[in-house]
This record gives structure tokens, C-alpha cells and sequence, in this order.
């Protein structure tokens, strides 16, 4: 499949989930290691889904690996403070910021208005479920949480491990209906993963 019929594929896949499917209230999206090339299609997420939480598992704006270039600091800054502005924008009452390898954590408090910024692993409990956020897996494995949520790489796939349900911010985004208990799986944009940097592959 070219590139352009793998898009179209996922865009008519996305179409037909806000179509058919009630979109829930009071869901929680969860995404991982963004590169500001999803920005705009982001927004368009969030303009439809509306959610009432918001878990960022890292890596804000992972097209600038900063871990890797501090010296890109002012890039990294103008493109975070344009997924805050994103981010923020919305209606939801919690937006939560896990701080990815790639991430500094200094800029985040300066541009951050209402975001919870997180180090390490925190536990939250939007609705009353309880849930686990970090932003590598292996900070989760030892201890985890009914739900979990984290990103980073590849290296732990999402599934249930026991009864302990993980889900990797890097294969899909996640829309968590709380009160129904579902999960919707929403495909990244095409050419995420290569603006990531990621070589390795779910699909296809």
C-alpha cells in the first residue's frame, strides 16, 4: 500500500469511529511522544472529542530529541508551547504532562498554565479508576495499576498482562470511555513514526 492509501485508509478508519460510534463524555485521551507534525491533526481530535482528561506520556515534541541536542532548547521551546496552547485550549478539567527523556521539565513550568507536570510515575483517578502514568513501562511493571499508560518505545506492546491493562501511547491513542469501560485505539497520523525517529513497525 503506498503511503497515500495507508493515510487515506487510517483517515476513512478515524471518520468512520466519530460517525458510527457515540463519542463517550467525560473519556480520557492518552497520547504519547508527539512530534509537531501531528499538531494539526491533533487539534482536530480534540476539537471532535472533546475529552475531559488529557494524559501526555512524554516526549512532547519528539521530532527535537533534546536528550540527544540540548542545543536545540529554543526549537524544543517554540514547539511545545504550541501542543500547550493545543493541549490547554480545551474544555478538559485535568491535563496531565509526563516528562519524556526528551523532554525539560524547565520550559514546561514556564509555558505550562494549568497542566500537571509529571516526574517519574504518579498515580491518578480520573472518575474514580485508578490509573498509573509514566513514561517508560519498565517504572510500571514492577507495581502496576488496573490501567496503565506509557510511551517511550517499543519494547512492551499494549495488552493485559495478568489482569493489569497497558496501553503504549506510541501505537495507538488512546480514548478511554470511564464509564463504559471501553477503549477506543485512534491510528496516528501517517509519517508520525518517522518523525519520531521510529524505525520499528506495528503494522504493515
Amino acid at each position: 500500500m503506498t503511503p497515500l492509501a495507508e493515510n487515506m485508509e487510517r483517515l476513512l478508519r478515524f471518520l468512520r469511529l466519530v460517525r458510527k460510534v457515540p463519542l463517550p463524555q467525560g473519556a480520557l485521551l492518552h497520547i504519547s511522544d508527539t512530534p509537531s507534525t501531528m499538531y494539526g491533526h491533533l487539534r482536530r481530535l480534540l476539537g471532535r472529542l472533546s475529552p475531559s482528561w488529557i494524559v501526555h506520556t512524554g516526549d512532547l515534541a519528539d521530532d527535537v530529541k533534546l536528550e540527544r541536542s540540548p542545543c536545540c532548547l529554543d526549537l524544543y521551546e517554540k514547539r511545545v508551547r504550541m501542543l500547550l496552547k493545543l493541549l490547554e485550549g480545551t474544555t478538559a478539567t485535568e491535563v496531565y504532562l509526563v516528562l519524556g527523556n526528551h523532554d525539560d521539565e524547565r520550559t514546561l513550568q514556564k509555558f505550562a498554565s494549568r497542566s500537571i507536570i509529571v516526574r517519574g510515575c504518579t498515580d491518578i483517578f480520573p472518575e474514580g479508576r485508578h490509573i498509573r502514568i509514566a513514561h517508560r513501562s519498565e517504572e510500571l511493571l514492577h507495581n502496576p495499576a488496573p490501567i496503565n499508560l506509557f510511551g517511550h518505545d517499543v519494547s512492551l506492546e499494549g495488552g493485559f498482562r495478568e489482569d493489569k491493562l497497558f496501553l503504549n501511547g506510541i501505537e495507538f491513542m488512546h480514548l478511554l470511555d470511564l464509564h463504559k469501560k471501553e477503549i477506543y485505539y485512534l491510528d496516528y497520523p501517517f509519517g508520525t513514526d518517522d518523525a519520531r525517529l521510529l524505525r520499528r513497525r506495528f503494522r504493515g
